[in-house]
């Protein structure tokens, strides 16, 4: 079964921040990714494990309130935002 990753803008997007938000995360080593030569992308099954993570500890401590609502990622999405990995 083909590995579906996002570009780091993408992830930005559905997460409704900036990509040196994404960049950043990456960094810190708090959201998961891999590189593939010069650039970094986000398996879909760790972003969504990330999120529930996020999820949890927010019912938790109170504190995760997103500007605006979070997007459903969908698998089948194929604009060129995701590659895949064979």
């Amino acid at each position: 079964m083909p590995v579906v990753m996002y570009r780091v803008p993408h992830v930005a997007d559905m997460l409704a921040v900036s990509p040196s938000t994404v960049y950043r995360l990456v960094r810190r080593g708090e959201l998961p990714a891999v590189r593939r030569g010069r650039h970094i992308r986000v398996v879909r099954a760790d972003l969504m494990a990330w999120l529930d993570q996020k999820l949890r500890e927010s019912e938790v401590r109170g504190w995760f309130a997103p500007r605006r609502p979070l997007r459903v990622l969908s698998g089948g999405r194929d604009d060129g935002a995701a590659d895949e990995a064979g």
